[in-house]
């Protein structure tokens, strides 16, 4: 059991960490799409906005397939890191201008 300073810490802690979350995702939620901290991250935002939303099916046929060649060779554990393997040795990973971390998130921005 607390005691009630350390409560009385705990509580001013927690409602600091909440006004520091708040005020950041106030920021990177601007009403104006392009607002940011720099031009690159502006002109990634901006990119991000205008670009229409699609879907990708490369991750779909490549899973398939890899189950579909692979079933009942491997336990479950192994054959679900072994399509893990697949995917990260076929699937298309854009990289676009200006980004300094990048990820799996379609073949478009």
């Amino acid at each position: 059991m607390l005691s009630p300073y350390a409560k009385g810490v705990a509580k001013i802690g927690l409602i600091f960490l909440i006004k520091k979350i708040s005020s950041t995702f106030a920021a990177m939620n601007s009403s104006r799409p392009g607002e940011a901290i720099s031009s690159r991250i502006a002109l990634l935002r901006q990119a991000s906005y205008q670009t229409a939303p699609s879907l990708s099916v490369e991750r779909a046929q490549i899973v398939t397939r890899f189950y579909k060649d692979n079933e009942a060779r491997y336990s479950t554990p192994v054959l679900r890191a072994l399509a893990f393997k697949e995917l990260c040795q076929k699937q298309t990973i854009y990289i676009g201008d200006q980004e300094l971390i990048v990820g799996e998130r379609g073949p478009a921005p």
